[in-house]
C-alpha cells in the first residue's frame, strides 16, 4: 500500500513539474496572471528576476530540480516562466518525454513552448502550479482527457486497496473541463491534492504534497479559492 500511495504522489508531482512548454495566447495570460495574483496575495510569493532565473537555471540540470533551489527562497514561495529555449538548457525533449510521466500520457513536449509555475517548499511539503498552452486546442482537450483517465484509474485503485487494508482514503470531483482528487495516507500522515483542469489551448494543474494538517496546506486551500480552482479543502475536510 505505500507503494502504492507513493506512485500516485510520484506520478502527480512528476506531471506537474514535467517539460510543459506554453505560448503567450489570450488563455495563457489569463490563467498565468491568475496562478500570480493568487501567489503573491495568498502565500507571499514573488516573481524571479532574469539574474535570480538565470542563477536557477545554472544550479538546475532537470527541471525537477527546480524544487531543489534555494531553501530560503522556495520557503517564500517564488513564480518563474521559463521559454523553449531554458528548457533545452534543462533536458532535451527526447529526454525529458522519456524521463517523466509525460510518456504515460502520450504528451509530447515539442508541441508546447513555454512554461510559468509558481513553487512553495517548507520542510516536506511543497505547492507546485504549472501552467501549459499547447499550440492547439485539440492536443490540449486530448492532453487533459489522458491525463484525467490516468488520474481516475489511479484513484479508483486507491480506493479498492484502501477499503480492503484501511489507512488510507481517497475522494475525487470529476467536471467537464477539471477534475480534483486527494489522496490521505493516515499511517504516514501524508496528503496529495491535485486539481487540474484545461480552457481553449492552456492546461493548469495545481498539487499540494505533504502534511494534511499544516499553515502551507491552508494556504493552498486558500489559493484555490483565490484563483477560482478547485475547492480541495472541502474534500479533504469530508475525507
Amino acid at each position: 500500500m505505500k507503494k502504492l500511495i507513493s506512485a500516485v504522489m510520484i506520478t502527480a508531482m512528476m506531471l506537474s513539474v514535467s517539460g510543459c512548454f506554453l505560448s503567450k495566447g489570450n488563455q495563457y495570460a489569463k490563467e498565468k496572471k491568475k496562478v500570480f495574483n493568487a501567489a503573491e496575495k495568498v502565500c507571499g510569493a514573488s516573481e524571479l528576476s532574469e539574474d535570480e532565473k538565470e542563477e536557477l537555471l545554472e544550479m538546475a540540470d532537470t527541471i525537477d530540480s527546480l524544487a531543489k533551489y534555494d531553501s530560503e527562497a522556495l520557503s517564500e514561495g517564488f513564480c518563474v516562466e521559463l521559454n523553449k529555449d531554458d528548457l533545452e538548457n534543462l533536458q532535451n525533449a527526447d529526454e525529458l518525454k522519456e524521463g517523466s510521466s509525460l510518456s504515460e500520457v502520450d504528451v509530447d513536449p515539442e508541441q508546447l513552448d513555454n512554461m510559468y509555475t509558481f513553487i512553495k517548499k517548507v520542510d516536506d511539503d511543497m505547492v507546485f502550479s504549472v501552467v501549459m498552452d499547447f499550440e492547439d486546442k485539440d492536443t490540449c482537450e486530448a492532453t487533459f482527457d489522458g491525463v484525467k483517465s490516468t488520474f481516475k484509474k489511479t484513484i479508483t485503485v486507491v480506493k479498492v486497496a484502501g477499503a480492503k487494508e484501511g489507512g488510507v482514503k481517497a475522494d475525487s470531483a470529476n467536471g467537464k473541463k477539471d477534475y480534483t482528487f486527494v489522496v490521505l495516507q493516515e499511517e504516514e500522515n501524508k496528503l496529495m491534492a491535485v486539481y487540474i483542469q484545461y480552457a481553449g489551448d492552456t492546461i493548469t494543474m495545481t498539487t499540494y504534497s505533504g502534511a494534511p494538517e499544516t499553515d502551507l496546506f491552508d494556504e493552498f486551500c486558500e489559493f484555490q479559492d483565490e484563483a477560482g480552482f478547485g475547492p480541495v479543502g472541502d474534500m479533504v475536510d469530508n475525507l
